[in-house]
């Protein structure tokens, strides 16, 4: 059932805060084997979904810091305005759930902030290859207000993607890095706010963390926490991801919204017109059929030219 929400909300707090580089996500219920992407496990809550196109940077001596960026196309990602690689970081991405398997490398050339909430699009150097997932997005237009019987969007259960509480100093033979740091868990979307007090361009999709005992608790409800920023949330529709938005910030305990505690996720269906034009003109052609054809021709043309 759609809660009651103050019109105005305090306490709002972003997610990107660089004196604690643990915090984790939390997670009702959390284990390893259901939770963690990399622990690699029949039993996670994703194991059937493809979360390929989910990436993260590498650290550098400047900056240890990781952080997220989305596939939306073959060259771009999505992030937090407020929390994204900046240019010339490497992001890698795993085909699979296998933390020792080889990954995919690209760098970040470019970026911008995109629209009026925080959504941020980078551009990769190269395309990723057929093995990373990119995911379509939300592009549902959404009000103040808008509910679960005027929303395809509000009132699902979401996967939510954040840091991983996964104790890496267990296992002296885990093959964990920076980069392959990811859980998931889950939270019913309860509604859209156009604006939350101060933040006049929220965008947001909130999602109240429940108590077990809530009608609305699910299980491995999940809160957002410290460096979560930028992660991407999605919804299943016809057993694929489909991208609502990125982790913005978390509320606290706040008696405006009856002592409840939540996440706020940057929603990309008001600003999809501008994420589609951006992904159209930072597109990297394909060669066609015939064009490799024809450099193939003219590379064993050159050979037997130079043989001459």
């Amino acid at each position: 059932m759609l809660r009651a929400f103050a019109i105005t909300v305090f306490g709002l707090l972003a997610l990107a805060v660089p004196s604690d580089t643990r915090a984790a996500i939390t997670i009702a219920g959390y284990t390893d084997a259901t939770n963690d992407r990399f622990t690699n496990s029949d039993s996670f809550i994703g194991e059937s979904l493809d979360f390929s196109g989910v990436g993260m940077s590498m650290p550098t001596a400047t900056d240890t810091r990781s952080y997220w960026a989305t596939a939306i196309s073959p060259n771009v990602v999505i992030t937090a305005n407020h929390f994204h690689a900046p240019n010339g970081s490497s992001v890698v991405f795993y085909a699979n759930n296998d933390p020792s398997s080889t990954p995919i490398t690209r760098t970040i050339v470019s970026g911008v902030k995109i629209g009026s909430n925080d959504l941020y699009l980078s551009v990769l150097n190269a395309n990723l290859p057929s093995s990373i997932a990119f995911y379509d997005f939300a592009e549902e237009l959404l009000t103040e207000g808008s509910t679960s019987s005027s929303s395809s969007i509000i009132g699902k259960n979401a996967f939510v993607v954040g840091r991983s509480p996964f104790n890496e100093a267990a296992s002296s033979t885990d093959d964990r890095f920076a980069y392959n740091d990811q859980a998931v868990g889950r939270n019913i979307i309860d509604r859209y706010a156009a604006s939350l007090g101060s933040l006049t361009n929220a965008g947001a999709l909130l999602l109240i963390k429940d108590l077990e005992a809530a009608a609305d608790f699910v299980p491995f409800e999940a809160q957002l926490a410290t460096f979560d920023s930028g992660a991407p949330m999605f919804v299943e529709i016809d057993g694929r991801l489909v991208l609502v938005g990125t982790n913005h910030f978390v509320f606290p305990d706040v008696p405006q919204l009856g002592d409840t505690i939540g996440s706020g996720i940057a929603y990309t269906g008001n600003q999809a017109a501008a994420i589609r034009q951006f992904i159209s003109v930072s597109a990297v052609p394909e060669p066609s059929s015939g064009t490799a054809l024809l450099m193939l021709g003219l590379s064993v043309f050159v050979r037997r030219r130079n043989r001459g």
